[in-house]
C-alpha cells in the first residue's frame, strides 16, 4: 500500500469512526424514542425483534428468563455499572503506571507529575466510594421536619399529597425513587455509575465526584500527548527518513505516518489517550448541564424535564386558547356584519373562560417517571388532560408559570454546598425533636401527622 492510499484510507476510518461514535451517542443518549423513529426503531423495535427471535427459536422460558435478567439489569438497582467503572478505571491506571510512568520525567513533564498521578488516582477512588456510600437523604416519618425546607409551589409539587408507596407526606422539591425505593428531598436523578440517588444531602458530593474525574481524564490526556511528543523528540521522528516497503521509496514523514508508527507502536497509550479524551468531552457536557441547572436555573434535573413538559403545555394550551378566541371573534364580526344577532352569537362550538382573575395554570404531570444520568422520561401531554373536565371548555391559561425556586446565583450555590438539612440551626432542631421523641411516649414517630411535625418546627425556629 502506497502511502497516498494509507493516508487516505486512514483519513476514511477517522470519518467513519466520527459518524458511527456521533450516532450511537445521539441513538442512546440524546434521542427520544417517542419522537425519534431512528431511535425507537435502535431502542423499542430492535429489542421486540430479538425476543421474538429467542421465542420462536428456543422457546418461551428461554425468551422470559432473558427478559427477566434484562429487566434486572436496568430497572433495579446492582452494582454491574460499577463493576464497568472500577474496571476502566483501575485498568486505565494500570496501563498509565505501567506504560506511562516509565517515560515520566521529560523534558515537558518534571519528575513532580509521578507524585501528581498518585494523588489524583487515590482522588478518584476515593470521590467514588464517597459518591456511592453517602446518603441523599431519606424521607420517612421521623425526618419530616428535618427536610420540610421548601414551600410548595402549586405546579410540580401540590400541597397536602401522600405518597402511595411509603405512606408518608409529599414535600416539595422531593420524589420517590423507583430504584433505591425511598422518598428523596430536593431529588435530583438517580446515577447507575455509583448506584445511588443523587439528593439534598449529597449533591455536592457527586459534583466533587464529576470535577475529579472530569480533570483525571483531561491531566490524562495532556500527560500522554506531552509523552507522544517527547518519544518523537527523543526518536527524531519529524527529521527521520521512512521507507515505503512495496516500492523501497525513500519520504520524509508527514504528521499521518508519525501517527500510524506511535498506534502501533504504542496501542495501549492511544487506546488511554482516546478513551480518556471521549470520556472528557462527555463529562464537559455534563458538569456544564449541572453548573446551568444550579447557577442559571435554580433547578435540580428532575425539576428541569418536568418544568420543560409543563412549559410545553402550557404553549399548547394557550395557542388552543388563542386559536378557538380567534374563531370566536370572527364568528360574532360575521354575524354581525349580516345584522343576524342571536342569544349564542357569544358563543362558539367550544366555549372559552375569559375570567382571568382565578386562572391558574395547572398542568397535569405523572410522578411515576424515572429520571437518569441522561434524563428523565414523562407521559405526552395529550395524555395529560383531565377527563372530569368539560372538553368543550377552554380556559385561558393566564401568565407564564415562574419557577418558585430559582433564588439567584449565590443562593443557588449555598444550597447546594451547605444543604438546609445540615445547616447547624436545621441540626440542633433534628436532635431537639429527637430528644422530644424519646420523651412522648403517647406519639409514636411513625404516627406523628405532618400538622404535628410543622407545629413543632415552628415553635423551635
Amino acid at each position: 500500500m502506497s502511502i497516498n492510499e494509507l493516508n487516505n484510507r486512514s483519513n476514511t476510518q477517522f470519518l467513519y469512526f466520527s459518524v458511527v461514535f456521533a450516532l450511537v451517542v445521539y441513538i442512546c443518549i440524546f434521542a427520544n424514542p417517542s419522537t425519534s423513529k431512528l431511535a425507537r426503531r435502535f431502542r423499542v423495535n430492535l429489542p421486540q425483534m430479538i425476543m421474538n427471535f429467542l421465542t420462536k427459536s428456543f422457546g418461551s422460558k428461554f425468551s422470559d428468563s432473558i427478559s427477566r435478567a434484562f429487566h434486572q439489569l436496568i430497572y433495579k438497582r446492582n452494582p454491574v455499572m460499577q463493576i464497568i467503572y472500577l474496571l476502566i478505571v483501575l485498568g486505565g491506571w494500570t496501563v498509565a503506571f505501567h506504560s506511562a510512568y516509565p517515560y515520566i520525567p521529560n523534558p515537558y513533564m518534571p519528575r513532580w507529575h509521578r507524585f501528581c498521578g498518585y494523588v489524583l488516582f487515590l482522588l478518584c477512588m476515593v470521590s467514588f466510594f464517597k459518591a456511592a456510600k453517602t446518603s441523599p437523604g431519606i424521607i420517612t416519618g421521623r425526618t419530616l421536619s428535618r427536610f420540610n425546607n421548601y414551600p410548595y409551589d402549586g405546579i410540580m409539587y401540590i400541597p397536602n399529597q401522600i405518597c402511595p408507596t411509603t405512606k408518608v407526606p409529599k414535600l416539595a422539591r422531593s420524589k420517590f425513587d423507583r430504584m433505591t425505593e425511598r422518598n428523596v428531598p430536593r431529588f435530583d436523578h438517580y446515577c447507575v455509575w455509583i448506584d445511588n440517588a443523587i439528593g439534598e444531602e449529597n449533591y455536592r458530593v457527586f459534583l466533587v465526584f464529576l470535577l475529579i474525574q472530569w480533570v483525571m481524564c483531561l491531566y490524562g490526556v495532556m500527560a500522554i500527548y506531552l509523552i507522544f511528543k517527547h518519544i518523537c523528540d527523543e526518536m527524531n521522528l519529524f527529521n527521520a527518513t521512512f521507507v515505503d516497503s512495496k516500492t523501497g521509496k525513500e519520504f520524509s514523514p508527514s504528521k499521518m505516518i508519525i501517527f500510524h508508527f506511535l498506534f502501533a507502536r504504542f496501542m495501549p497509550l492511544f487506546g488511554m489517550m482516546l478513551l480518556m479524551g471521549i470520556m472528557g468531552i462527555l463529562l464537559t457536557g455534563f458538569i456544564g448541564f449541572h453548573l446551568y441547572l444550579i447557577l442559571i436555573r435554580g433547578m435540580t434535573t428532575n425539576e428541569f424535564y418536568k418544568w420543560r413538559q409543563i412549559i410545553k403545555q402550557y404553549k399548547q394550551v394557550k395557542a388552543d386558547y388563542d386559536l378557538h378566541a380567534k374563531e370566536s371573534q370572527i364568528s360574532l364580526t360575521s354575524q354581525e356584519g349580516k345584522g343576524v344577532v342571536t342569544e349564542d352569537s357569544n358563543e362558539s362550538s367550544t366555549s372559552l373562560d375569559h375570567n382571568r382573575s382565578s386562572q391558574v395554570f395547572s398542568p397535569r404531570l405523572p410522578d411515576t417517571d424515572t429520571v437518569g444520568c441522561i434524563g428523565g422520561t414523562t407521559e405526552s401531554i395529550s395524555n395529560l388532560s383531565d377527563s372530569s373536565e368539560d372538553s368543550t371548555k377552554i380556559k385561558d391559561p393566564g401568565t407564564m408559570p415562574v419557577h418558585l425556586y430559582n433564588l439567584g446565583m449565590l443562593e443557588n450555590i449555598k444550597e447546594v454546598i451547605f444543604p438546609f438539612s445540615l445547616r447547624p440551626q436545621n441540626q440542633r432542631l433534628w436532635a431537639g425533636w429527637e430528644i422530644e421523641e424519646k420523651q412522648d411516649k403517647a406519639i409514636p414517630c411513625k404516627r406523628r401527622t405532618l400538622s404535628q411535625e410543622l407545629d413543632y418546627a415552628k415553635k423551635h425556629y
